[in-house]
């Protein structure tokens, strides 16, 4: 059950609401969003560029670099079970997996206890995609408590 998507380009959201015409879409920079709501999983994908081969590979000068911690912030206030981040493998590898520590390590100090993270970079065409094209995703998954 989707309870909130949102992005900054009107196509992702003519695609969102072609698929998804009774579900929320919030046509908005996420940085503006003030509030989420409380879920069992949040999922998502930050912009690639900085870290894609076919991007600057420039994260340092490129402001999109950064929005991995609006991820984090979402995640932080839904207070889900579990999330999982999405991007482009080359993350755990431009600038020696600096940035791919960076966004671990920011999931880390989200301040959950009993949490589990992990990571893997998948080839989408193992999954039916009709393309070689491998993604890293990083996910958290709430321990039970005894």
């Amino acid at each position: 059950n989707v309870v909130l998507s949102s992005d900054i380009m009107p196509e992702a959201a003519q695609t969102f609401e072609k698929q998804f015409p009774d579900k929320e879409f919030v046509l908005k920079d996420v940085r503006e969003l003030e509030s989420f709501p409380e879920v069992d999983v949040v999922t998502g994908g930050y912009p690639c560029q900085s870290f894609s081969m076919g991007g600057n590979r420039q994260p340092t000068n490129d402001p999109r670099t950064y929005l991995f911690r609006e991820f984090a912030r979402a995640v932080k206030i839904s207070n889900p079970k579990y999330f999982i981040a999405e991007n482009v493998s080359g993350l755990k590898s431009v600038q020696n997996g600096k940035w791919l520590k960076a966004q671990l390590k920011i999931f880390d100090d989200l301040g959950f206890h009993g949490y589990n993270i992990s990571w893997q970079v998948v080839n989408a065409q193992d999954y039916g995609v009709p393309q070689r094209r491998k993604r890293i995703f990083m996910a958290r998954r709430m321990f039970q408590r005894w």
